[in-house]
C-alpha cells in the first residue's frame, strides 16, 4: 500500500515539475524547407536546416528549448509541420524562407499567438500579421525604392522583365512603375523566362539596362535568349532582383554569360566581410558550413535563430509576441548579415540598402 502511494505521489511530483518547467521555458523551433520553388530546384535541405542547428548549439540559453523539424517540401506539409510545432508548444518558429510561405502561415501564427521569424520574406503584406510574423530583411518596397532611384539616375534605355503570374514579380513591377520617372519598356515573361507576347520589342543594341524583377532561374532563361541574339555585351548593365542574392550558386553556373555585361547590380545590404566573422566555435560560417559561398538565406537563418534565442531567454517566464518583438527592437542584433533593427509596429528589419555590384568573377 505504502509502495503504491509512493509511486502515485512520485508520479504527481514529476508531472508537477514538468508543468512548472514548461511555464518557465521558451521553446524555439525551426521548420527547414527545401525552398526549391523559389529558385532552381537544386537540393538545399542541408543549407536550410543546418544554420538553425548551428545557432542552437552555439548559443544555448538556460530555460530555452530548441527543436528542428524535418524539411517541409510542400505547402500542405509546411502547414501540417506548423500545426505540429504549435501543438508541441513552440513559441517562436523559424524557417519560412519566401513571401508566399509567409503569407500562407501568417493566419495560423496570428490565430495561435505564436511568432514566426522568417530569414527572407519581403512581401509588403507580411506586416498584416505583426507582431506574429517577423522577418530578417527589409520590405519589398524598400528594395524597389533603391532600384528606382538608381534607374532614375541612368541614361540608358531601360527594359524591365517581370512575370505576371508570380505575385512577387507582379507587385515589384507595379512598385517600380510608381517610382521611376522616365520611360521604361516592359516585357512580360513566363516562369521559364520566355516572352509572353509576340510583339517582343525591337532591341538593336547591347547598350541597355536590363532590369529583372524575377527569380534567378527565370531571369537567366530570358538572359540566355538575349545572349542568343547578341544583345548582351559592351554597354549592357544587368540589374537583378533582391532574390538574386539568395541563389548565387545558380548565378555562378552562368557567370560566363553574366561576364559579357559591363556590370551586374543588385539591391542589397550584405557585406562580404561579415561572412568572415568568427563564430563561437572559432571558425567562420563558411568554414563551419564547409561551403566557400553559403547561400544568403543560410546566413540570415543563422542570425534570425541567434536573435530568437536571445529574446526567447529574456521573455521565457511570460512569453508574449509583443514582449518578444520589443526585445528584438532593443537588441539591434549585429550578426553575420549586419545589424537587424526594427521600428515600431513593423515586421521588417531596417537595413541600409544599396545598389551593389556583383563580383561575377568570384562567384563559386
Amino acid at each position: 500500500m505504502f509502495k503504491k502511494a509512493f509511486i502515485i505521489l512520485f508520479a504527481f511530483f514529476l508531472q508537477f515539475n514538468s508543468s512548472e518547467f514548461a511555464k518557465a521555458e521558451a521553446k524555439i523551433c525551426a521548420i527547414s524547407n527545401s525552398f526549391s520553388q523559389m529558385f532552381s530546384g537544386m537540393e538545399r535541405s542541408r543549407n536550410s536546416r543546418y544554420p538553425f542547428e548551428l545557432a542552437f548549439n552555439h548559443f544555448k540559453k538556460p530555460h530555452v528549448a530548441t527543436y528542428v523539424y524535418n524539411s517541409a517540401a510542400t505547402d500542405l506539409d509546411l502547414i501540417n509541420k506548423l500545426k505540429t510545432a504549435v501543438h508541441d508548444g513552440c513559441k517562436v518558429i523559424l524557417g519560412f524562407y519566401i513571401s508566399r510561405e509567409c503569407l500562407l502561415v501568417g493566419p495560423i501564427l496570428k490565430e495561435n499567438k505564436v511568432v514566426g521569424f522568417s530569414p527572407g520574406c519581403a512581401h509588403n503584406r507580411i506586416n498584416e500579421y505583426f507582431p506574429y510574423l517577423m522577418t530578417a530583411v527589409p520590405s519589398l518596397e524598400s528594395y524597389l525604392k533603391t532600384v528606382s532611384d538608381y534607374l532614375n539616375g541612368r541614361e540608358e534605355k531601360i527594359f524591365v522583365f517581370y512575370q505576371p503570374s508570380d505575385v512577387f514579380s507582379r507587385i515589384s513591377y507595379a512598385e517600380l512603375r510608381k517610382n521611376v520617372n522616365k520611360e521604361i519598356v516592359e516585357i512580360k515573361i513566363d516562369r521559364s523566362g520566355r516572352a509572353l507576347e509576340e510583339n517582343f520589342p525591337e532591341i538593336s543594341t547591347t547598350k541597355n539596362l536590363y532590369v529583372f524583377l524575377t527569380y534567378p532561374l527565370t531571369s537567366l532563361g530570358m538572359l540566355g535568349s538575349l545572349d542568343a541574339k547578341k544583345l548582351v555585351g559592351k554597354g549592357s548593365i544587368i540589374v537583378g532582383s533582391s532574390s538574386w542574392a539568395f541563389d548565387q550558386e545558380l548565378l555562378a553556373k552562368n557567370k560566363n554569360l553574366l561576364k559579357k555585361a559591363d556590370s551586374v547590380m543588385l539591391p542589397g545590404f550584405y557585406s562580404e566581410k561579415k561572412a568572415r566573422a568568427k563564430l563561437p566555435n572559432g571558425k567562420t560560417i563558411n568554414e563551419t558550413l564547409q561551403d566557400p559561398s553559403p547561400p544568403m538565406v543560410a546566413l540570415l537563418a543563422y542570425d534570425a535563430a541567434v536573435a530568437s534565442l536571445m529574446c526567447g531567454s529574456e521573455v521565457k517566464d511570460d512569453f508574449q509576441a509583443s514582449k518578444f518583438v520589443s526585445c528584438l527592437r532593443r537588441l539591434n542584433y549585429n550578426g553575420l548579415t549586419g545589424v537587424m533593427k526594427y521600428s515600431e509596429n513593423s515586421s521588417f528589419a531596417v537595413r541600409d540598402i544599396e545598389m551593389l555590384p556583383l563580383d561575377v568573377s568570384h562567384l563559386k
